[in-house]
């Protein structure tokens, strides 16, 4: 399984022509999980059973793969059960909104996934130029001191393809999106939004020895908040690690992961496998 992954950079950022703009109010951010939300959770950790800060040693097993690399995630998805696109466990699939044409399709494939046999496939129909969305999401409803990220990523477009948002206040949210900006140049970048007025609030970037397109990268997403700041770091093996800072007002209230196409202007396809999420109180 861990031979098909390639080292590549990865972080938050924008793609040339994109703003990476959402509307937050189609993701509900709060309440409880619905019925059945654990069903492909391993392991009894997550925010409702206090998990511990074990996310660093989960890939201790060198021969484990999928969800069993990660026993004790909050939450975590390799697409190997019976229905492993049902709301629940997530939160929302936006290729079953209710639109007069659709954005596009989320399947499960076979295509060299990482863990054997099954990935989930993304294929957006984008038939305007205005951006498009098509993701997995997961809420974590609470607040948290540490959130990581484990996916396996793979796409021969430009366009980020993952997303975290968070809402400290109700005047206040800001994101994290890992983007794949050009052949080689991968990056990571934050906005906040306060009121109507959106503007960046980090970013880091760096460039890839071999073009990204078509390869398996293995992300790690970290968000570690203190009393005086919060970092975001970002991590693929064998390249440098991406980093920046965000005010400590940005806590980890209520926040949603997604996986899969963010604001693309284009019909990108991409492939995700073995994700897993600690939220860590």
């Amino acid at each position: 399984m861990g031979r098909h992954i390639v080292a590549a950079s990865l972080a938050l950022g924008m793609v040339a022509g994109c703003s990476w703009l959402t509307d937050f109010t189609s993701l509900s951010s709060g309440g409880p999980l619905p019925d059945g939300a654990d069903a492909h959770i391993d392991g009894a950790a997550g925010a409702e059973a206090g998990a511990s800060d074990a996310g660093v040693d989960a890939d201790a097993d060198a021969d484990a793969s999928g969800c069993a690399r990660y026993p004790d995630a909050s939450f975590c998805e390799d697409f190997e059960g019976q229905d492993p696109l049902a709301m629940p466990p997530w939160t929302q699939n936006e290729a079953l909104d209710n639109r007069p044409t659709p954005r596009g399709t989320i399947v499960v494939g076979s295509d060299d996934a990482v863990s054997k046999p099954h990935l989930a496939r993304f294929d957006v129909r984008n038939d305007h130029t205005n951006c498009e969305y098509l993701r997995l999401t997961r809420n974590f409803p609470g607040t948290f001191t540490h959130l990581e990220i484990h996916v396996a990523l793979r796409s021969k477009d430009v366009g980020a393809y993952v997303w975290l948002n968070a809402t400290p206040s109700p005047d206040l949210a800001f994101n994290v999106l890992i983007g794949l900006d050009s052949e080689t140049q991968i990056s990571a970048t934050s906005q906040q939004y306060v009121g109507s007025a959106i503007t960046q609030a980090g970013r880091d970037q760096a460039n890839t020895a071999t073009p990204w397109a078509g390869q398996w990268l293995d992300v790690t997403l970290d968000y570690v908040t203190t009393a005086t700041e919060n970092t975001v770091t970002v991590q693929i093996p064998g390249l440098r690690v991406l980093s920046y800072t965000l005010p400590a007002t940005f806590v980890l209230k209520d926040p949603i992961v997604g996986f899969g196409p963010y604001c693309v202007t284009g019909s990108p396809s991409a492939s995700v496998d073995d994700v897993a999420v600690f939220a860590i109180p």
